[in-house]
């Protein structure tokens, strides 16, 4: 464990290798292949559990105004807006939103993947396939996405490819996550923002329910969490505000208010 830590393998990644191995030693062991579990005697490295990144109220309006005007803003804004995760941003296809009813479907991914280019998915778990509410406002920018893409096909004619995809380059081809993570962070670094990822905007999007006293449950749905635990233990930090709220709307409720 040691050597892959030396590699440059997280203590979560060693963590899941210990487990995942240990599972197949002791069935061997069941099975009489072995006679005993070598890893019995051996600690994996301790998980440290890593506090999470989000920006906070004053951030996130500034961060709006320059996400918008960046190259990407789209995607940026709709991974805000939604808490998407970025492979499943960029495999979003307008067959799987419906903005009549406010809908969209999660069911699509897509990657970058060495040696291969960009590759078509599926969420990596059943509960990632899910469907997400859209707000009015979440609304008003895909229908300025659809308009700007309609413009860019009458601009380019025969030079465009009706990929379906919702985030498109300028001749319709799908936009490549990698790029829009890369663009992302300079976008970040040039307006002197706190420090984020990517990821971090899915973060601040659960963050913000949380804070605003959404039902924990719907929060994981929307994300597309394995359960709702899953959801509290990332989202820990939001807790203590949350007992207080419970506090005082108990207070509120037993004095008639």
């Amino acid at each position: 464990y040691a050597g892959m830590i030396k590699r440059g393998l997280s203590n979560r990644t060693v963590d899941a290798l210990h487990k995942a191995l240990n599972i197949a030693l002791n069935t061997a062991v069941k099975q009489g292949t072995l006679k005993r579990n070598i890893l019995d005697s051996v600690i994996a490295p301790k998980v440290v559990k890593k506090e999470i990144e989000v920006w906070d109220a004053e951030t996130r309006a500034n961060a709006m105004t320059v996400l918008r005007g960046s190259q990407y803003g789209d995607f940026y804004q709709l991974g805000l807006m939604t808490g998407m995760r970025r492979g499943e941003l960029a495999g979003l296809k307008w067959a799987n939103v419906n903005l009549a009813n406010q809908q969209l479907q999660v069911v699509n991914t897509l990657q970058r993947i060495t040696g291969q280019g960009l590759m078509n998915g599926q969420p990596k778990t059943e509960r990632s396939r899910r469907s997400i509410a859209l707000s009015a406002d979440t609304v008003a920018l895909l229908h300025e996405i659809r308009g700007r893409q309609i413009t860019q096909q009458l601009e380019v004619s025969d030079a465009w490819t009706d990929s379906g995809y919702v985030f498109t380059d300028a001749s319709g081809m799908p936009v490549d996550p990698n790029l829009a993570t890369r663009a992302f962070k300079k976008v970040v670094a040039t307006a002197r923002l706190p420090k984020l990822t990517i990821h971090g905007l899915r973060h601040t999007h659960a963050t913000i329910l949380l804070e605003q006293g959404v039902n924990p449950k719907v929060v994981s749905e929307r994300l597309g969490h394995a359960s709702v635990a899953t959801t509290m233990d990332i989202y820990s930090h939001v807790l203590p505000d949350m007992q207080e709220k419970a506090a005082l709307a108990i207070d509120a409720a037993l004095a008639g208010k």
